[in-house]
């Protein structure tokens, strides 16, 4: 059957094949070759240094103007190039064809502009113009998530879709927009020289014959050559040094451990990934209580200013297995700003998938399943269950692994264990799991670390033990998400696929342990035993010495009383004697 996902896919899957094949029927010389990889690699390069800073990179600018400098051909080539070899850093998936054709899409927009206004430009139009290029990716990837998710495919959804994604596409269109005034003028002079320097014209001389008209072609594989070149040229530009060899999915996070004490796959963090390392090295034991002290600390400083409900929970859920209160920097309570973001109907943002999270982020920071906050968004999600038992993202549409698996770890954190919609989402689930043991994402797709991770969760949640649940040869989910173990200790996202890594990891290594959501926390190590016991003595003799100080100024106000007395008591009416007799003799 032709799902949404695979047709919609595989066009995009064609169009960049055609397109590359424009490129390779192009025949470019090994000079253009050399510039198209070298633009791509600027690209890549552009983009991971940027990281940390969501959608401000100048990768969307480069493509452009490459395609302004070289023309259409090359610039979808060096579009192309750059998303392919950049989510080797970042992580393969099926975003990376759509990215791929909205990239190069990006480099025939810069051949456009070069007929429509010359080669160089004003700072001021092409900055105008890049910022377009960043709003047009953006609305095509939300079009691609739009495409390839579950769901009804109505225009409602798209327009959800578009502006959930909407500070983030403003934000690519002004980073845009910004680095086209700082270095446009001056990238399109260096690519300018490189072209020319790059175009040879034979001019014979007086009274020779014509020579006869030869071109130096790069040899089949053009496309090819560009692609290791640049891959080769990023590498070498943004990979400083390898990570320390790790064993374990532990040691491989705490190796992905940045200065800031957050996590990462590029030696920057993200909050999404260090939310999900934070819960893994909760549950996980034998963990320095120096890498979780950092942990707090950024999760915290995270929080600071946080207002969507995704975030603030998944920092919840890391600072309560941290065994940290669920506070930012600021001391501003988490829990009381998540509460306030919920909604009559008692979701968070009208989704199930947020809405299982808030239970969940609400239970591990203390609050009783029978509270009323928890109570109305259990009741949410029990009517949001589809036909065949389990959940979609949004409540509407087809369901999957992942979102069914959230909303019954939350039913289950809310005390439905019990309750039919849970055991009928139970049943959903394992009734998908594939014959190497693991689940996919949807019921067309291969098995992966993370879905599987989400059904193991799940499993124990309810009560169930996941190693009896068994496929092919005896399969069971835990022994799907160990043969993906490799040897520096992290968890492939799939047999096919190693995208997001450390978030792959966490997110295993929490169903390695034997860990639902809220986290199950280990047991302190006899680091953390004495740290604690430290802390409760430092704190004791804080609490002694406040009340030594107590005693002080209470013993010092009972002597400033006391003295007070004894002038009232004698002094005074001494003196009042003493006047009372001279008066007396005066009058004498």
């Amino acid at each position: 059957m032709l799902t949404w996902p695979l047709a919609s896919t595989a066009i995009v899957v064609l169009t960049v094949a055609l397109s590359l094949a424009w490129y390779e029927r192009s025949r470019p010389t090994p000079r253009l070759v050399a510039l198209v990889a070298t633009m791509a690699a600027l690209a890549v390069v552009g983009r991971i240094a940027f990281a940390p800073i969501p959608n401000v990179k100048p990768t969307t600018d480069l493509i452009l103007l490459a395609g302004l400098a070289f023309g259409a051909v090359p610039g979808f080539a060096v579009g192309a190039t750059t998303a392919l070899v950049s989510n080797l850093f970042f992580g393969q998936g099926i975003h990376t064809p759509w990215q791929m054709l909205a990239w190069g899409g990006v480099g025939l927009l810069g051949a456009l502009v070069g007929r429509a206004l010359g080669e160089r430009p004003g700072r001021w139009p092409i900055a105008a113009i890049c910022a377009f290029a960043g709003l047009a990716f953006g609305a095509f990837m939300d079009f691609s998530l739009w495409a390839t998710v579950g769901g009804q495919h109505t225009l409602a959804e798209y327009w959800a879709i578009s502006v959930r994604g909407l500070p983030f596409n403003l934000a690519h269109a002004a980073g845009n927009a910004a680095f086209a005034l700082a270095f446009a003028p001056v990238v399109l002079a260096a690519l300018a020289r490189a072209r020319a320097r790059a175009q040879v014209t034979i001019v014979p001389l007086a009274g020779d014959s014509p020579p006869v008209a030869t071109r130096t072609a790069a040899p089949a594989g053009g496309a090819l050559a560009a692609v290791l070149a640049a891959i080769v040229v990023a590498v070498a530009l943004a990979t400083p040094g390898r990570a320390q060899a790790a064993e374990t999915p532990v040691d491989y996070l705490l190796a992905h451990q940045t200065a800031s004490g957050g996590f990462g796959d590029t030696g920057s963090a993200d909050t999404l990934a260090s939310g999900w390392a934070a819960m893994a090295l909760g549950a996980s034991p034998g963990v320095p209580v120096k890498a979780k002290d950092k942990a707090i600390g950024f999760l915290r400083a995270s929080g600071k200013g946080a207002s969507d409900p995704a975030d603030i929970q998944r920092i919840i859920l890391g600072l309560s297995a941290l065994r940290a209160k669920p506070t930012d920097s600021t001391g501003r309570d988490l829990v009381k700003v998540l509460l306030k973001a919920q909604q009559a109907d008692g979701s968070w943002s009208g989704l199930v998938n947020q809405t299982a999270f808030g239970i969940l982020a609400l239970r591990s920071a203390g609050r009783s399943a029978k509270s009323k906050p928890v109570k109305r968004a259990a009741s949410y999600l029990l009517g949001k269950a589809g036909t065949d038992g389990g959940f979609s993202f949004s409540g509407k549409g087809n369901s999957g692994i992942d979102d069914t698996a959230g909303a019954v770890q939350g039913l289950a954190a809310a005390g439905r264990t019990g309750a039919k919609v849970t055991r009928r989402a139970v049943s959903f689930i394992v009734a998908q799991q594939h014959a190497d043991g693991g689940f996919p994402l949807g019921s067309e797709a291969r098995s992966n670390a993370q879905s599987t991770a989400w059904a193991t969760q799940a499993l124990i949640s309810v009560g169930e033990d996941p190693k009896a649940i068994r496929a092919g040869d005896g399969n069971t989910p835990i022994s799907f998400l160990k043969s993906l173990r490799v040897d520096d200790g992290h968890i492939r996202y799939s047999r096919t696929s190693d995208q997001t890594p450390v978030w792959a990891t966490a997110q295993a290594q929490l169903a390695l342990v034997g860990s639902p959501l809220p986290v199950i926390r280990a047991k302190r190590s006899a680091e953390e035993r004495a740290a604690v016991k430290m802390a409760e003595e430092r704190k004791a003799e804080r609490a002694a010495a406040k009340r030594r100080a107590k005693r002080v100024t209470r013993r010092n106000a009972e002597r400033t009383v006391q003295a007070g007395s004894f002038s009232d008591r004698v002094l005074a009416p001494a003196a009042a004697g003493v006047m009372l007799l001279a008066g007396f003799f005066g009058l004498q």
